[in-house]
């Protein structure tokens, strides 16, 4: 099911913040892209993840990639046997 709100980037990553445009137009992009690539503010279409696993960059805490709850910092990576993601354990702040 696609995420209408969140949707992919190019970069791989899930939409995780509004780009306002000259004319206060809205856009998804890649917060922790943006400005290094300009694949953070292209959408792709959405990946199939449903057999895919997510590992917590830090902790390796795993979770399904196409979890609906949804993943903090998702970044699909399909050349790689994981996606990744961040569960929180270092805090938030």
């Amino acid at each position: 099911m696609p995420n209408q709100k969140h949707p992919m980037m190019k970069c791989g990553h899930r939409a995780n913040g509004i780009a306002k445009g000259p004319d206060d137009t809205e856009t998804p992009i890649c917060v922790l892209c943006g400005g290094l690539t300009d694949n953070a503010e292209i959408t792709v279409p959405e990946p199939d993840l449903s057999k895919r696993i997510a590992k917590c960059c830090y902790c390796n805490r795993e979770k399904p990639s196409d979890s609906k709850l949804g993943l903090a910092f998702f970044e699909h990576c399909p050349s790689e046997e994981f996606d990744s993601y961040y569960c929180g354990c270092r805090g938030w702040d």
